[in-house]
């Protein structure tokens, strides 16, 4: 499970609900606020697929599989999947993206790998030979024609077809003589009909049909269509839309017929059916209006079927069906609305099969399904409003199958050509109904009236089950209901109630309140506005005062169960300003003083980004119809808001999304595109002509600098930007052309410096922030805003350090799964967690005298609070909100405090993901370090010494120890014994410790150093004997002070390593050393008598 958790890097992609929580350790103060949503979780099924007789999807944001049955179906992989397009089957394996990246799998675990970075899959695709065909929005290409084998060296760019920093946006993909066929512009001849056989060279126009550069294929409504031998499609010459056809040449692509011969309307040729060896389709002609013609292949075998409504009317035939060798289809005539119409294929075996509405209205028959030589479909008389019709081709034989709803409501309303109803399971009918009891559920049809009844009422009630996402495979359907107890899980059917069941409930915890993410919440006038669902009202207004009494619904906006969904909250003028879905076309900007009565719609702009506000003025992105995602500025007022500037005229995106808005020196920091120059630094006063392009970063329109990460520091405003000759690099603008420039290159050349995601942080006049330098090795860097003073904070201890938040004058940061702190030095940082208990961190918040974030500590314990005030026994986690392995994701942003509380939102189990308070509590005292021992007494540099004591750091690093000031090297570490060893220069003195929580103790006893300088000054040594030497067993020790009752001897390698010590009782001026245990070798033997050190080498045999 952890290894899902860990690909989460946001908490903001789950639902969230509100719990009260019991405390479970002494310090933990975190309770649910309130449970807002009470209902049960979705595990929301989709894109299913058949795969070696299993059929494969996506739940609760996991990759699954089922044979059928509940046992049988099982999560493949812990993967999270984000943005997910569909399963796509290729040679036997399945291909996907999930968060611009491509993965495949074989079905299992192991077999369920990344293929590659920068791919995004759209419904744009098509699988010829093994390889996935399709368009991707790469960074360097922009939406293009890629190809895949499932590998990453089979996956790339076959043809950047319109270059630049613009799309050919490739689709409607078409296998045609083992070639694809496909639309595409690339910006010289408009979009026009292209083909591709998988390599750069072979992708090529197919013909340049409108010369004009203004090519129009309009391939919506059929898209490619094959008939004897070659493709049809519908397409644009300048005069007007019509057939066109090709052999896959460009001398054999030409009109089939100008049908249309009035100006440069077109025919606009739609619906093209397949009818024996002609084709049928919708055609307008000057001269009789939209009507039914026929075609087999030749402009003089086209022609119209029959003018049904004569004239210039529009007969508007559509829904072409066949069955029993003929076409049947809906169409309006002279007498009759919309109604049920049969045709042979001649002008006079077209007529209508039966007037089941009289009259002009029309019964609009939709839906057609063949089973077993019937055709069902949808209509609607003047009594019964839309039911379910059958027809066996006669007029006798085409009546009302069954009155479901039993008014004149229809149980079928609303489904005109909704194609996602109706489906065949084993040979009947199996659809969506509303008998105005049970709500829109499965029923079932055999052809006869008493065969049609309700399958299974899922969610029992008048509640609808919201049935979604059906497929049908062997026979059986497999879909998405929700039953009111499991929440939307899978569901299969075969047709038959008793086989019509939940197949597995996959996501069995609550649903949650809340929906989105830190921008749908905010502090104001002391209470915290928020988004939430209480599964009543739909996403609305609420507020929170921290209590449970006075956490309620604010407003209902969007009356109902609607949602008005309010996001981009910011305060502007004392005023709360937010985006909002509201009734009667009331979408748009919305602001509140606090109160219902004065929360009002100020004007109607599709807000897609972040509020910012500048001085007077809010600036944000956002879109009106008219225009694409451009700047727009407002006052707070409707006359006040408005368009500044159409950096990218038309309907293109001149701003770009999620990229960030910025305050500088009473202007607005933004990237846009202006489609020449790509993603580039803009500036902006408010009006047009004060926002213009600040610096071409990455000249030319092929390159984007997308910058990025913007940070006020020194009266600049510092970035990251991408530019051609120096990569990804750290930026800085003083609001002029001529000052912007880059800090520095720390990894020289095109390469990327500054290539990460990690926002720069400030500390004591610096800058800091994470890059990579030459040797490819991602590190803390700090500058003070000059090339000169841009250098890397080197820490052997840490590496790719993440997270970096400022806190008491310290900046903290993570790095190889553990929590650390600096002081801008490299002595000055420590490590606050231990390494052996790793962790993985998200969402640092300060909040007084701590900081709060977000880590797992093991497999045993998910994602869960942690707090630390800078010391390493005072980081800690709060509480485990979601006992056991799973996480309870907990998320702060801003200032969320009221009172001394701190408000968060967090999962369990029980309630789902809801707000919670925290009510923080002292930390703990911090103890005293003190050495009661250490051993040997006595030593030179390279001497390992044990010290021992209580209340060290288990953390090597957070132990300072000292020999008379000279710094020792830690080599264990436990809470109560150290290992160190002696540096160079260390003179006899006391032993002092440090730890990372700012206390400290010294020994009282010194520690001797003796005077050895070399090995000669050892050998020299004679104040006593030591023989036999060499020896087997014992070494004899003599001339020894007889005043002293006892020696201390440590026996050392000639490198330094302690090996042997003992205590030897003298007799005399005599002591014995056994010395047996020993390998052959040469040692030094030092020897303590009283205060003075003997040093002797000694060889063992």
């Amino acid at each position: 499970m952890k290894k899902a958790i860990q690909q989460i890097s946001s908490p903001f992609l789950i639902a969230i609900i509100l719990s009260y929580f019991t405390s479970i350790s002494s310090f933990s103060q975190v309770t649910l606020l309130r449970d807002i949503y009470t209902g049960t979780e979705n595990s929301n099924p989709s894109s299913f697929i058949e795969m070696n007789n299993k059929i494969y999807f996506i739940a609760n944001s996991r990759l699954w599989k089922t044979d059928g049955t509940s046992n049988g179906t099982q999560q493949i992989s812990e993967l999270y999947l984000r943005s997910t397009s569909e399963l796509i089957k290729v040679n036997n394996r399945l291909l996907f993206t999930s968060y611009n990246q491509l993965w495949v799998t074989d079905g299992t675990s192991d077999g369920t790998q990344k293929v590659k970075d920068g791919v995004t899959i759209s419904n744009n695709y098509i699988v010829v030979n093994d390889q996935l065909y399709f368009a991707n929005n790469f960074e360097t290409s922009n939406t293009e024609l890629w190809i895949s084998d499932g590998t990453e060296a089979g996956t790339q760019l076959v043809k950047d077809i319109n270059p630049g920093n613009v799309s050919s946006y490739p689709s409607y993909f078409q296998v045609y003589k083992n070639q694809v066929f496909f639309s595409a512009d690339d910006g010289t001849h408009g979009r026009e009909v292209w083909m591709t056989d998988g390599t750069e060279a072979g992708t090529k126009l197919l013909k340049d049909i409108d010369p004009s550069g203004s090519g129009i294929i309009s391939l919506g409504h059929n898209r490619f269509f094959e008939f004897k031998g070659k493709l049809y499609f519908e397409a644009s010459n300048g005069t007007g839309t019509e057939v066109w056809m090709t052999d896959g040449t460009e001398a054999g692509t030409t009109i089939l017929k100008d049908i249309n011969l009035s100006g440069t309307q077109g025919s606009n040729p739609r619906f093209l059916t397949l009818f024996g060896d002609h084709f049928i389709f919708q055609a307008q002609s000057d001269t009789q209006g939209t009507e039914a013609w026929i075609s087999d292949g030749t402009e003089v075998g086209t022609k119209i079927l029959k003018d049904i409504y004569t004239g210039i009317n529009n007969g508007s035939p559509d829904g072409f069906t066949v069955f029993q060798g003929k076409i049947y289809f809906r169409a309006t005539d002279n007498n009759h609305g919309s109604e049920l119409w049969v045709t042979d294929g001649t002008e006079a075996g077209t007529q209508m099969l039966k007037d089941l509405n009289n009259g002009t209205e029309g019964s609009a028959p939709n839906n057609f399904v063949l089973i077993n030589n019937q055709l069902f479909f949808v209509a609607s008389d003047a009594t019964n409003g839309a039911e379910l019709w059958i027809t066996d081709g006669t007029e006798a034989g085409t009546k009302l199958l069954k009155n479901i709803n039993g008014s004149s409501t229809g149980s079928l309303g609303n489904t005109v050509f909704s194609y996602d109803f109706m489906w065949n399971a084993g040979g009947r009918l199996v659809f969506v109904a509303d008998d105005g009891s049970n709500g829109k559920e499965l029923w079932v049809s055999d052809g006869t009236e008493a065969g049609t009844q309700l399958l299974k009422d899922i969610r029992p009630g008048q509640q609808e089950s919201v049935i979604q996402n059906v497929k049908v495979f062997n026979n059986q359907l497999f879909f998405q209901a929700n039953d009111g107890t499991h929440g939307s899980e899978v569901w299969l059917s075969n047709g038959t109630q008793t086989g019509t069941k939940l197949l597995k409930d996959i996501t069995s915890q609550p649903i949650g309140s809340f929906s989105k993410t830190s921008h749908r919440l905010i502090k104001y006038n002391n209470k915290i506005y928020f988004t939430a669902n209480d599964d009543l009202k739909g996403q609305e207004l609420w507020v929170t005062d921290g209590t449970d009494v006075g956490t309620q619904l604010f407003k209902d906006i969007n009356p109902g169960s609607s949602n008005s969904a309010p996001q981009y909250f910011t305060v502007f003028k004392s005023k709360l300003y937010f985006y909002a879905n509201g009734p009667s076309n009331q979408t748009g900007l919305w602001e509140t003083d606090g109160t219902q009565a004065n929360t009002r719609f100020i004007t109607t702009v599709y807000i897609s980004g972040s509020i910012v506000v500048v001085g007077d003025h809010m600036f944000f992105r956002a879109f009106d119809g008219t225009h694409g995602n451009e700047l727009w500025i407002s006052d707070g007022t409707s006359a006040g808001t408005r368009l500044v500037k159409d950096t990218q005229p038309g309907t293109l995106d001149g701003l770009p999304p999620f990229k960030p808005l910025a305050s500088f020196k009473g202007q607005l920091v933004f990237v846009a595109n202006d489609g020449t120059h790509g993603n580039e630094l803009w500036i902006s006063d408010g009006t047009d002509a004060g926002t213009t392009l600040l610096k071409d970063i990455n000249p030319g329109s092929v390159g984007s600098a997308i910058p990025s990460g913007f940070t006020l520091f020194n009266d600049q405003l510092f970035f990251f930007a991408t530019s051609a000759t120096e990569g990804s690099e750290l930026w800085t603008t003083d609001g002029t052309t001529a000052g912007t420039r880059i800090v520095k290159d720390v990894n020289p050349g095109s390469a990327d410096g500054t290539k990460s995601f990690e926002r720069p942080a400030i500390l004591n006049g610096y800058l800091y922030f994470v890059a990579t330098n030459s040797n490819g090795q991602k590190g803390l860097w700090k500058t003070d805003g000059t090339s000169s003073g841009t250098t890397e904070l080197t820490a052997s201890i840490f590496s790719s350090p993440e997270y970096l938040n400022v806190f008491n004058n310290q900046l903290f940061f993570t790095s190889r799964r553990s929590l650390y702190k600096t002081d801008g030095t490299e002595t000055g940082t420590q490590q606050l967690t231990s390494g052996n208990t790793p962790l993985s961190f998200g969402g640092f918040f300060v909040f007084n005298d701590r900081m709060l974030f977000m880590s797992n500590q093991s497999d045993s314990i998910g994602f869960e609070l942690w707090e630390t005030n800078g010391t390493e026994t005072g980081t800690r986690m709060i509480q485990d909100i979601n006992t056991g392995p799973e996480s309870s994701f907990p998320h702060f942003f801003g200032d969320w405090a009221i009172d001394n509380k701190i408000m968060l939102v967090a999962n369990n189990d029980q309630f789902g993901r809801e707000l919670h308070v925290y009510n923080k509590e002292a930390f703990p005292a911090i103890l005293t370090p003190k050495i009661t021992d250490f051993s040997p007494k006595s030593g030179f540099a390279g001497t390992e010494v044990t010290i021992t004591g209580e209340n060290f750091s288990a953390v090597k690093s957070s132990n300072l120890v000292k020999f008379n000031g000279t710094t020792a090297e830690v080599l264990n570490a436990s809470n109560a014994s150290l290992t160190v060893k002696i540096a160079d220069g260390t003179s006899t003195g006391k032993i002092t410790i440090d730890i990372a929580d700012g206390t400290s103790f010294a020994t009282s006893e010194d520690f001797i150093i003796s005077q050895v300088t070399s090995l000669t000054d050892v050998l020299n040594e004679n104040s006593i004997n030591v023989f036999p030497n060499p020896t087997t067993n014992i070494l004899q020790v003599t001339h020894l002070n007889p005043n002293h009752q006892s020696l201390i001897y440590q026996v050392y390698t000639l490198h330094g390593r302690l090996v042997h010590k003992g205590k030897s009782m003298i007799k005399g001026t005599q002591a014995l050393i056994d010395v047996k245990q020993l390998p052959t070798g040469s040692y030094l033997l030092l020897i303590e008598v009283g205060k003075e050190t003997i040093q002797k080498i000694i060889v063992k045999k």
